[in-house]
């Protein structure tokens, strides 16, 4: 097991190959103005398969770390949703995914 020793901050925005599926009932409205902290979500493991040019294939994947002290925090700067992927965003929303 994999424990959390530390956290690094950044301004990077990543985009994702693919967005990931968030049921209309997990969706709540976020105003102009307001902000949203997430300190609930429990690790996710993304996998794939990698190769070279030889033909040589193995899969490969990464979890994310979790730890009870770690928050996010969104700003919303326009009316949106705040979605979870498996769950409510003020629940266990796996990942969360802002929408227009």
């Amino acid at each position: 097991m994999d424990i959390v020793n530390g956290w690094a901050g950044g301004a990077t925005i990543k985009k994702p190959n693919s967005i990931p599926s968030t049921p209309a009932k997990y969706c709540v409205q976020q105003a102009t103005g307001t902000s949203a902290t997430s300190n609930n979500s429990h690790a996710v493991t993304w996998s794939g398969g990698l190769g070279i040019g030889t033909g040589l294939r193995f899969d490969a994947s990464v979890e994310t770390g979790y730890d009870t002290s770690a928050q996010v925090k969104y700003h919303f700067t326009a009316k949106r949703l705040l979605c979870g992927s498996k769950g409510d965003p003020g629940g266990t929303p796996q990942q969360l995914v802002v929408r227009t």
